[in-house]
């Protein structure tokens, strides 16, 4: 919605459309200004950070993550082929016409969150003064899903807080759960039994 306005450089429904929706969907921002717009931006990132770690902790795979199958509210739609892993294989996609670039893959998925969440800065750039400081919005974003990511990977391998000691053992599981071809939830039940 708010890219067609952008490309046809049509800033007035752009400016319309984006006080509408902080108005009836983000009552606790505003667009008065670029701090404004920015810290609206931020929490679009932080929620779409969160949804694709919590993506990433079951092991789902949206398959056709186009920007119009997100949304601003942190969710997304139309799922069109969608699927979980079995084996955990970082390239899967359940996407067939996907197969020859994998975009979609489930290991592609943080990346294509932040690409997609580029677009929506873009789109909602010509409303700023100094639009380059949107670019701290996407470091915002990759900051919270590595944030999210981390936590997430604690909480599945029962670690209380996470640590920077405790990269090394996530990075070695993950080349060994995909070594082994396992089923990552059931890998995930079975390491939860142990005491």
């Amino acid at each position: 919605s708010f890219q067609i306005h952008a490309l046809m450089k049509d800033e007035e429904t752009l400016r319309t459309l984006v006080e509408h929706t902080i108005k009836h969907h983000f009552p606790n921002h505003n667009s008065k200004d670029d701090d404004s717009i920015i810290e609206w931006s931020k929490q679009i990132a932080k929620t779409t950070a969160e949804m694709i770690a919590h993506w990433m902790r079951v092991g789902f795979v949206h398959g056709v993550m186009n920007t119009d199958n997100m949304s601003i509210h942190g969710l997304t739609i139309d799922y069109g082929p969608y699927g979980w892993l079995e084996d955990y294989n970082p390239g899967w996609t359940p996407n067939t016409t996907d197969k020859s670039q994998r975009r979609y893959r489930y290991g592609n998925q943080p990346q294509i969150g932040a690409w997609n969440l580029a677009r929506f800065l873009e789109s909602i750039s010509p409303l700023m003064q100094e639009p380059e400081r949107l670019k701290d919005v996407l470091e915002f974003y990759i900051t919270s899903y590595e944030e999210y990511n981390d936590e997430m990977w604690a909480a599945k391998l029962g670690i209380s807080k996470f640590e920077e000691s405790d990269i090394e053992l996530i990075t070695e599981l993950n080349l060994l759960l995909q070594k082994v071809e396992t089923d990552m939830t059931i890998f995930f039940r079975e390491l939860g039994r142990i005491e």
